[in-house]
């Protein structure tokens, strides 16, 4: 059936128009879209990889672009159990800002 349809296509029998409104939304903007038209979002998820009682597992790439999403949006996911957003990574002494001005009190420069 694809290939017939992209035939027709091609040959110019067939005018095809695409639409995808939400490609230009970040997650947030679709999620609050959604919440807009009352979509229960309880009763959806995005999960590559959900266990067998359809839970999502909440660290695949789409999970983590879900709470990401709702996040931004400033919203608790109804599915997924809080943040489930990677751990930021530590902080590196070594790179930290020097501190502006120097040591400073009696025990500085100038005192």
């Amino acid at each position: 059936m694809a290939n017939l349809a992209t035939k027709a296509g091609v040959e110019g029998r067939q005018n095809l128009t695409i639409h995808a409104p939400l490609i230009t939304l970040t997650k947030a903007e679709i999620i609050r879209r959604g919440l807009a038209l009352g979509v229960d979002y309880a009763l959806t998820h995005s999960c590559y990889d959900p266990d067998g009682a359809g839970t999502p597992c909440g660290s695949c790439d789409s999970c983590l672009l879900r709470a990401k999403g709702f996040a931004e949006a400033g919203l608790a996911d109804p599915v997924l159990p809080g943040p489930v957003l990677p751990d930021p990574v530590p902080a590196d002494p070594l790179l930290a800002d020097p501190v502006v001005g120097g040591p400073t009190g009696p025990a500085g420069p100038g005192s």
